[in-house]
């Protein structure tokens, strides 16, 4: 149990709540500007540009500016170009400048064969971090052809760089990076008699501000609407929308430390490198159907492990920050379907009647186990994936 002391407010058995102080002063002003530049050209039926600008002084870290550029080129009806640039910035919040809380974990230690350590931590807010600084560029398109009506198709290529990125750590990626070279880590690796391999006494997991923080990856939506003719009752109406994003990157790295890639992580991330929804909603008159599927690529059960016999796959696939290997490092792939029936009762005005259900088809979470901890075992990411299964819901909905 953590020792009390004068500043916890309680105590709970491993961990104890810190009285939180701490105030934040912000000033500041912005102007944002719509120019129309191009109209009715053979090459241009509307070019228009936005541009924005924003001053921030900060109490805790001072002045800084934010600002966005962005254009938008519509050829013709069917066609529509657009870009933005920008330069976006956020001050660490209260929480995460004060918020302290202390407590216990379990980290296996690489410094030791990977032992594993049952240890003192400390972790939450830290009045030092700065605040982080965000470039970001997107490019994209939106076609809606003239030949399919109500068809309408976007996509998004964007980037994001951050400087200085406001994270809290773990526990185990604090360890894990301070064993293969990131030094600035170590001072938060307390080890017994201060020796490199000594047992781990406490890992501090507060909030700091990495080196660099980069995200890249690609949005697309198809939409489809139209009024169609099935059973000829009333006036029916199809609807389909599909989107899907591809996460190309989305990595950090700190000073002197190695890059962690973590897009295709699910296990300790949740982030893999494709989802996808689709969505069919049939309409006719009072009645409407919604069908929904969601997609989740698989992954990596943990980036930081390569596959014993196939020691490449996890290098390759995600990261570089490899400490070990395991049997099995794949999380698999899930599908779920849910689904929407609802009736307007026209004679009672705006009453309607209406059931769901959700994971129609009791599709079971993938296995994603995690470290065993204070808390127990975790068989499945219940962030990313269904963990309760098939479920209804039955109700009325009177709009006054």
């Amino acid at each position: 149990m953590a020792a009390a002391s004068e500043a916890n407010s309680s105590a709970v058995q491993f961990s104890s709540l810190r009285a939180i102080a701490g105030d934040a002063n912000v000033s500041e002003g912005f102007t944002e500007f719509q120019i129309p530049l191009l109209r009715d050209l053979s090459f241009a039926r509307k070019v228009d540009a936005s541009l924005a600008a924003r001053y921030a002084n900060y109490s805790g870290s001072g002045a800084i500016w934010a600002w966005k550029a962005g254009a938008s080129w519509e050829i013709n009806p069917q066609l529509r170009l657009r870009a933005t640039k920008s330069r976006d910035v956020r001050a660490a919040t209260l929480q995460e400048r004060y918020d302290q809380t202390r407590g216990g974990i379990t980290v296996t230690d690489p410094a030791n064969g990977n032992a594993v350590v049952s240890a003192a931590s400390f972790s939450g807010g830290n009045p030092n971090v700065q605040p982080e600084k965000a470039d970001t560029t997107t490019i994209g398109f939106v076609v809606q052809p003239d030949y399919i009506e109500g068809l309408q198709v976007s996509t998004d290529w964007y980037k994001i760089s951050i400087a200085d990125a406001i994270a809290q750590l773990g526990a185990q990626t604090i360890v894990n990076n301070c064993y293969t070279g990131d030094t600035s880590l170590c001072q938060y690796v307390i080890r017994r008699d201060n020796l490199p391999n000594g047992v781990i006494d406490r890992v501090d997991a507060l909030f700091i501000n990495l080196a660099a923080q980069e995200v890249e990856g690609v949005d697309a939506e198809i939409s489809y609407r139209h009024p169609i003719s099935l059973l000829g009752t009333g006036p029916e109406t199809l609807s389909v929308r599909v989107f899907g994003s591809w996460l190309m990157h989305n990595s950090t790295q700190n000073r002197g430390g190695l890059l962690d890639e973590r897009a295709g992580a699910i296990g300790g991330a949740s982030l893999p490198k494709r989802k996808a929804t689709m969505s069919v909603t049939y309409g006719n008159g009072p009645f409407s159907w919604f069908v929904q599927g969601r997609y989740i690529a698989g992954g990596l059960l943990d980036r930081t492990l390569a596959e014993s016999a196939n020691p490449y796959v996890a290098a390759n696939y995600a990261g570089t920050l490899i400490t070990g290997t395991i049997n099995d490092n794949h999380v698999g792939s899930v599908f779920y379907v849910d689904s929407n029936v609802s009736y307007k009762i026209e004679a009672l005005g705006n009453l309607s009647v209406y059931a769901n259900v959700t994971n129609l088809l009791d599709r079971a979470p993938a296995s994603a186990p995690t470290a065993i901890g204070r808390t127990g075992p975790s068989e499945f990411n219940s962030a990313l994936h269904d963990v309760v299964g098939r479920r209804y819901v039955v109700g009325l909905n009177y709009k006054f």
